[in-house]
């Protein structure tokens, strides 16, 4: 039980950045002021379908989430799985992705790597929030805990142990 619920720890660190947006069955907003279901092409903002539609190609899953905030879509490309947020006029906020330690940046992997070398990489969140660094959540397994670090900006912080 304490596996499952620091695994999912891991996926709460965007509220650092800001919260994504709830789905409509979630939200105890009235009708109209979070909405996923059946979305028009004219509800979500040009400019944000245009960037999205430049940066990303053959993506799967695609789903658009428009609330008063912005908007958010999140999808999977392969093993990682994507979110964007733009805000009310169509600019991109942040991006977060999702993946295995295969696809973890060398350089990140081997500062983890070198201070938590008897534990295994389990999952990777990366934060990229306009205008700053590049941030990850590494969630690190062992025989005995699971370890949440953060790296970012040539640092490496440690933010949650929990015995297994």
């Amino acid at each position: 039980m304490k596996q499952i619920i620091f695994a999912t720890c891991v996926f709460l660190a965007v509220t650092a950045y800001g919260q994504i947006a709830k789905s409509k069955s979630d939200s105890a907003e009235p009708e109209g002021k979070n909405k996923t279901n059946k979305l028009y092409s004219n509800e979500i903002n040009s400019r944000a379908k245009r960037d999205f539609a430049n940066r990303y190609k053959n993506v799967a899953n695609e789903k658009w989430t428009v609330t008063s905030e912005g908007t958010n879509v999140s999808f999977t490309m392969g093993e990682i799985r994507c979110s964007v947020r733009y805000d009310k006029n169509g600019y991109r906020m942040f991006t977060l992705r999702s993946y295995p330690e295969k696809y973890l940046p060398k350089n990140i992997r081997t500062q983890v790597r070198s201070t938590y070398f008897d534990y295994n990489i389990k999952w990777v969140q990366e934060i990229a929030k306009n205008l700053n660094p590049i941030v990850y959540v590494v969630l690190l397994e062992s025989d005995k805990e699971w370890i949440k670090v953060r790296v970012g900006d040539g640092e490496l912080t440690e933010l949650e142990k929990l015995d297994k």
